[in-house]
Order: C-alpha cells, then sequence, then structure tokens
C-alpha cells in the first residue's frame, strides 16, 4: 500500500534499489518482503534475480530506515543475507508494493537452498482429515520441501524445475499466487488433484499400484508396512534418492540386508518416528534435539543407551547410533503406522552411486529390496542423508549432503576455481564470484559409475552457479581419478592445474573456515595420504603463514607391510612398529601379536618388511591407532572404517567420564633430525608395555595415549613458537581427542580451531584444495 499524500508530501518521498545476494530463494523471502513494505505503508516491488533478490522500494525516509533494519532482523529463519548493495533513486510514483516476475541474469554467484525437511504446518495438514492434502506425501511450502534436487537453473521458479511437468490445479495455482499464503510462489507445490503420484512395485519391478488420493496412499504405506514387519527389505523413494528400509529390531533381516548389499560392518543409520522414541535408544542432549528438529534434519550421531532395542548388527562396531527423524511427508506417514524404528541406509550396492530415479531403484535394487516405495517427481540430482555431531555444543558435520549442501561455506577471494578434491568421500568445490560453493557428498571414486556421477556433478553445479572454470585444483596423489580427471579437463580446456598436497589441504581447510590468524601450526592426522618424499604421510604438523607452508614435524616413519592390507589389519600395524626396535623390547605387546597373528604370517610379514617389499614406509597416525588398538585387546580385522580407532576411543571415553584423578599421558620423544622434528612413538610403547605387565588397564592406558597425543600437538606448537593451532584429517572425527586438546591448549594459553561445517575427513579436501591453491610448500 503506498503512502497517503496527506502523511507523505511528495518531496519528503525517497527510493531505494536493494541488490541482496544470499540464501533468500525458496524460503518465503519475497512474501516477507511484501508483508514488510505493506505493514511499513511503502511502495515497489521485489523479484528473484540469479544472485538473490532485488527490491524497488519507495516512501517516507523515516519508513525506507525501518524497511532495511527489519530486513535482516525480522527476516525467515532460514534465509541468509551476504550482501546488500543500496542505491538511491529518485521517486519513481509506485502506487503500491508487488512481486514481479524474475529479473535477468546477473554477475553475482546464485545461493541454491538444500532441502528442508517437513515444516510442522504440513505435517498438520497430511494428518487432519479436514485437509485437502490429508495423506498426501508430496505437500510442501515455502518452508519445507525439495530445492537443490529438483532445480534445473536459476532463478529459482517453477518453469526451471522438475516440478514443470505438473500443472498446478487452480487451488494451488490460487495459493501460488496469494503473497499472503505460506505456499505462495512455492515452487514444489502440489495437492492429490495435480501433484506427483505415489508407485509401489514389487521385487521384480512390476507395478501394484499408483495413486494421489488417501485410499490409495493408504493402501500402498500399508503393503510396505506388512512387508517390514515380516523382516522384508523396503526402498523409498525419499528427497535426494533412494533409502533401503527394514526393521531395527530385527537382526535376521538387519542381517540379510547387509549382504544383500553387500556391506561391511559400518554402521547403519536409523530413523525413529519422533524424538521421544529415540530417547529410547540414545542419550540427547538439548542441543542435539535441536538438530535432530532442525530443518536439515541430519542423521545425528548420538550415545547409544545400554540395552537399546535394536538388533546387534546394526552398529556393532560403535558405540554411537546414528539416529534421524521423518523428513519428507512419506517418511512421517510411514514411520507413524510402522511406530517402531527402521534402518535406513543409502540405496546403492556398495560402493556404487546413490540409486535416485525409479529406472535405477529398479535396475540396480532388485536383488535387494522386497518391495519399492517409489514416486514420479523427478531428482535431478542424488543428495544422501547428511552426518553431524555434537561438540561441546557445537554442531560438527561429518557428512554434507542432505539439508546442507550447496550452501556456501563462505567467502573465498580470488578467480573462478574448481577444487576437485581427493578418492574417498569426495566432494566438489567451486570458487565462483567470490563464495566458497562444496557440493554434497558424492563418495569414494572407485568406480566407473561413481567418476561418472562425479563428472556430471561438475557440469551441474558449474552450470547453476554460472562458475568459470579459471583453474583447476587436484590432489598431488597421480592416481586418483579426480586428479586424471582434472588434468584431462585442463588439458581439453586450456586451463592451469594446481596440485595441493593432501595434508595441506586438510590443514587448510581447518584454517579458512575458522579463519584462524596465521602463522599457526597445522596439524594433519589420518590414514594416508601422498607424501612428496616418496612416502605415504599421516601424521603431519605445518608451520602454515601467509604464502607458504613448511612441513617442520612428522610422525617416525615404519612400514606398512601389504599396504592396504595393513590397514584392514590392526596386527599388522602392530607387528610392523615392534619389529622397528630391538628384538627384546616390548615382551608383552610382542605376546599380544603373536596371539593375534599365526607365526606363519608373522614370518612372511617381516619377510616383507626385511626385503622392502610392498611395504612402504608410512608416518601414518591412523594406523598407530590401529596398532595401539590391537595391543590393548582390539581383535581380528577393521570390520570397518575406524573400527580399531573407534573402539581404542571407546575404552578411553569410559576412562575420561569415571576417573576424577587421571594419571600421566603416555608422552613421545621429539627430536631433530636433518631440520625437521621426529615424533618418536617408541617410548609410548615401551611404556605400554611396562604398564601392561603392571596390569594397568586397557581403558587407563587408552586415555593415557589420547592425552599424549594432545600433549604432542602442544609441545611442538610451543617448540616453534605458534599460539594458533588448526587441525585437520580423519583422526580428529575423534571427538575425546578433541575434548582434551581443547583443555590442554587452554591450559597453555593457545588457541585451538578445529573443524566444524566441513569434514575434518576427505570430504573437506576440496574446500581445503582452494584455500591452499596459493602456499608454497617446503619440506625437509
Amino acid at each position: 500500500m503506498a503512502p497517503s499524500p496527506e502523511n507523505h508530501p511528495r518531496q519528503h518521498i525517497s527510493r531505494l534499489r536493494l541488490n541482496i545476494t544470499g540464501a533468500v530463494q525458496g524460503l518465503g523471502f519475497r512474501p516477507f518482503v511484501f508483508r514488510l513494505a505493506e505493514e511499513l505503508h511503502l511502495a515497489g516491488w521485489v523479484r528473484n534475480t540469479p544472485a538473490g533478490v532485488e527490491i524497488e522500494i519507495e516512501g517516507h525516509p523515516k519508513q525506507l530506515s525501518a524497511f532495511r533494519t527489519r530486513l535482516e532482523t525480522d527476516a525467515p529463519p532460514l534465509a541468509r543475507l551476504f550482501t546488500i548493495e543500496p542505491c538511491t533513486l529518485p521517486p519513481a510514483g509506485y502506487a503500491e508494493f508487488n512481486i514481479q516476475e524474475s529479473g535477468a541474469h546477473s554477475a553475482a554467484v546464485p545461493v541454491i537452498l538444500p532441502e528442508l525437511a517437513t515444516c510442522d504446518q504440513c505435517v498438520a495438514d497430511i494428518f487432519n482429515p479436514d485437509n485437502r492434502r490429508y495423506y498426501y506425501p508430496f505437500t510442501n511450502c515455502t518452508h519445507c520441501g525439495p530445492r537443490y534436487t529438483i532445480i534445473e537453473d536459476l532463478p529459482y521458479d517453477r518453469e526451471r524445475t522438475a516440478m514443470r511437468i505438473f500443472s498446478m490445479c487452480s487451488t494451488c495455482r490460487e495459493e501460488y499466487g496469494n503473497p499472503a499464503d505460506r505456499r505462495f510462489h512455492a515452487q514444489p507445490n502440489a495437492c492429490p488433484d495435480c501433484g506427483p503420484s505415489l508407485l509401489l512395485y514389487d521385487a521384480t519391478g512390476t507395478l501394484l499400484r499408483k495413486g494421489r488420493k488417501p485410499g490409495d496412499i493408504k493402501a500402498m504405506l500399508n503393503r510396505a508396512v506388512d512387508t517390514l514387519r515380516s523382516g522384508g527389505i523396503v526402498s523409498i523413494l525419499g528427497l535426494g534418492g533412494v533409502q533401503l528400509l527394514t526393521d531395527a529390531a530385527n537382526e535376521e533381516a538387519v542381517r540379510r540386508l547387509r549382504s544383500r548389499k553387500a556391506r561391511d560392518a559400518k554402521p547403519f543409520a536409523l530413523m525413529v518416528p519422533s524424538v521421544e522414541t529415540a530417547r529410547t535408544l540414545a542419550r540427547i542432549s538439548p542441543d542435539e534435539e535441536r538438530i535432530l528438529r532442525s530443518p536439515s534434519a541430519p542423521i545425528v550421531l548420538l550415545t547409544r543407551r545400554a540395552g537399546a532395542p535394536i538388533a546387534p548388527s546394526v552398529a556393532a562396531c560403535s558405540p554411537s547410533l546414528g539416529i534421524m527423524l521423518p523428513h519428507t511427508p512419506l517418511h512421517h506417514l510411514l514411520l507413524k503406522k510402522y511406530g517402531a524404528p527402521l534402518v535406513c541406509t543409502s540405496g546403492n550396492l556398495s560402493g556404487a552411486p546413490l540409486c535416485h530415479t525409479q529406472e535405477d531403484a529398479l535396475r540396480s535394487l532388485r536383488r535387494i529390496a522386497d518391495l519399492h516405495l517409489l514416486h514420479d517427481r523427478p531428482i535431478l540430482r542424488p543428495v544422501d542423508d547428511s552426518v553431524v555431531r555434537v561438540f561441546r555444543g557445537r554442531e560438527i558435520v561429518v557428512r554434507r549432503a542432505r539439508g546442507y549442501a550447496p550452501l556456501p561455506v563462505g567467502p573465498s577471494q580470488g578467480p573462478d576455481t574448481l577444487a576437485l578434491g581427493g578418492e574417498l568421500k569426495n566432494t566438489l568445490c567451486w570458487r565462483a564470484h567470490g563464495l566458497a560453493v562444496l557440493s554434497q557428498h558424492l563418495g569414494d571414486l572407485e568406480t566407473e559409475a561413481s567418476t561418472s556421477t562425479f563428472r556430471r556433478e561438475i557440469d551441474n553445479l558449474g552450470r547453476l552457479l554460472h562458475a568459470g572454470y579459471g583453474r583447476l585444483i587436484v590432489d598431488s596423489h597421480p592416481d586418483y581419478a579426480a586428479s586424471r580427471y582434472g588434468r584431462y579437463l585442463a588439458l581439453k580446456k586450456g586451463l592451469t592445474v594446481i596440485s595441493v598436497q593432501h595434508h595441506v589441504a586438510h590443514v587448510m581447510a581447518c584454517i579458512e573456515e575458522n579463519h584462524t590468524p596465521r602463522p599457526a601450526l597445522g596439524t594433519a592426522w589420518d590414514g594416508t595420504g601422498y607424501g612428496t618424499d616418496g612416502t605415504i604421510w599421516g601424521g603431519e604438523f605445518f608451520d602454515i603463514g601467509e604464502t607458504d607452508c613448511r612441513r617442520i614435524a612428522h610422525l617416525r616413519l615404519y612400514p606398512l607391510p601389504g599396504g592396504d592390507a595393513a590397514a584392514r589389519e590392526p596386527a599388522r600395524c602392530a607387528l610392523s612398529l615392534l619389529h622397528s626396535l630391538s628384538a627384546e623390547a616390548c615382551p608383552t605387546l610382542r605376546k599380544t601379536v603373536n596371539r593375534e597373528l599365526a607365526a606363519t604370517v608373522r614370518d612372511a610379514v617381516r619377510s616383507m618388511m626385511d626385503k622392502c617389499f610392498n611395504s612402504p614406509l608410512t608416518s601414518s597416525m591412523g594406523r598407530l591407532f590401529d596398532a595401539v588398538s590391537c595391543y590393548l585387546g582390539f581383535h581380528g580385522p577393521n570390520l570397518c572404517e575406524g573400527h580399531a580407532a573407534m573402539q581404542l576411543e571407546t575404552l578411553a571415553r569410559r576412562y575420561h567420564e569415571t576417573e576424577q584423578n587421571k594419571p600421566s599421558p603416555l608422552s613421545w620423544d621429539i627430536r631433530e633430525e636433518n631440520g625437521c622434528l621426529v615424533c618418536d612413538w617408541e617410548p609410548v610403547l615401551r611404556l605400554l608395555d611396562s604398564e601392561l605387565k603392571r596390569e594397568a588397564s586397557a581403558e587407563e592406558l587408552a586415555w593415557r595415549f589420547h592425552d599424549g597425543l594432545a600433549e604432542l600437538i602442544v609441545r611442538i606448537a610451543q617448540s616453534c613458537r605458534r599460539t594458533h593451532i588448526a587441525v585437520g584429517g580423519g583422526c580428529f572425527l575423534n571427538t575425546l581427542l578433541l575434548d582434551l586438546l581443547c583443555d590442554r591448549t587452554e591450559q597453555a594459553g593457545l588457541t585451538f580451531d578445529y573443524p566444524q561445517r566441513v569434514p575434518a575427513h576427505d570430504g573437506g579436501l576440496a574446500y581445503g584444495q582452494l584455500a591452499a591453491a596459493g602456499l608454497t610448500l617446503t619440506t625437509v
């Protein structure tokens, strides 16, 4: 509504144009602007642009000032305003305020919203028999529903989404056009009269039923519930792809799912009907509950309750349970009917990309699922479930996907650049127009199907961001699939390729995310990464400056007999460390290894190391964790990634939480060799041996090992006179290690930054590569 002439004479009218960049499309920002302008009696218009929104607003300067303030303070909760560029113009004489069609292309980077879990109002709609969307599994509004997975191009309007194939009925169109309605310009808006349908297929791919009405939906859900209660496996097409479901309390069903999916003992996630159900399985803090209920609705890693009523094979290797709540209307309807926890895991064969189409699900999962609950709303790109945990009240992202990607991580100065990440847990990172945009988790690039998905996502994300290639950044490992493809792309497009060392990228991801002041000590601990000196790195310390990076310390080298076999069998690592010592050293530890490895295997492994055959030297902290876990009672092979290390952390945490008077840490020796500090683990092994001989508990020694690692980082920082510490690499997913580091750095007067929004493991490599591209690495 325009200001009345009586209240605001014409000479007192001003006009502003505001260009806003940020996450402002697809969440009701334009209706919010409309209502705010109406309330303040301002005239003009608002429209989407590829970069965000553009507003022209006209009225009395006092009202315009209030509008500017409230634009930021009262914006929808999910909106993220990055920049507001104002421009004062002469009055145009607008009579009213309206919402215009989307504007032309802009040079700024568009911000693409991720998928949003079903809001409380839409949940209420689907369970209300008097609501026209009763039992409709594709109900959504501007506060929830699909976003990134349905966008073909920007600006975000229905004709540029996968929903363009569904013509809205007159009632939906009225909602869509009404600024006062919460479905105003909700691009996926639909109802049982005009929207997507649910489809039910049997294991052979035969269509059993299709429909949109409550009777059809109830019949299909009843069939799915019956299949689950009889121990069957159901595939369900969610927001970003297919998920596989089975009864979480049925051990036979869970084992069958593992067998059919060819999945190792890696923990399965659970979907539960409510937070109250989750509390019967795990301890939940207020912060954890807040994240469970958030619009991102990730899998949250929670501390398992003793005797939790779930099958042992759900998460035999972990003390935690990964739990999520329903995040689509279809999940809400199904979980309400089922009323109990379900295993909910990615819909794929292990190692293959996530299935995200009907055709792919029916073809690839035909030997896994007994029933398929799918739909005909196209999913344009696969997006898996995100995984997070809470540490000291802060959210730490373990897998960045649905609900988080592809929101920008933050500003990133420089030319448009594409960083291609690593081989495992791959993500891409584009620098586009001053922002770093990290893709969703794409998985391991170990199959042709996975690398094909990787290549498609490069094209998809680059096109959506209107990003130029400029430069390409790859991991320095010459045989990574991502690195090979990066070199191919560079040759094809005539681009510069920059190689970034794996561990430098790890620490730079943390430094860039946290804006850690430099110079800083960067500590990178993980399983393995390609070193620049012919060895395999994994326990590294860097002095990070503004333009240079110097490797100043590393773990004492030791052989990895059998290469990848050593990662699967912790006893090999345990034997390797002992083989580097004198024959009479650590007799108690040797007895443990002798129990784990047969004499013939021990002889073969020693022979490999003596002949330097398939036994590369490494400084890996990850493999050291495996070895110490073996010394303290871990038996057999790693049944999943990080298995032995998780058991060691569990032992240590048990001691940490029950003992008040803590003993001294297992301390390391630090010596200088050729201008570089070497962190020697031999004293740690000798102390372990002597303490086991006096019958110290495994819990106590595991804790002292962790505390010794925290002490080691502080000692290295003090030795190089650095007051700021940043860490990266998979070892720092260990929250006990982070806890002890927080305590020790605080006591020493040092600042300590750790990864939070960007995964500590290889899922954050691409972001770190982007940040590290200008650094010169010096090694001794």
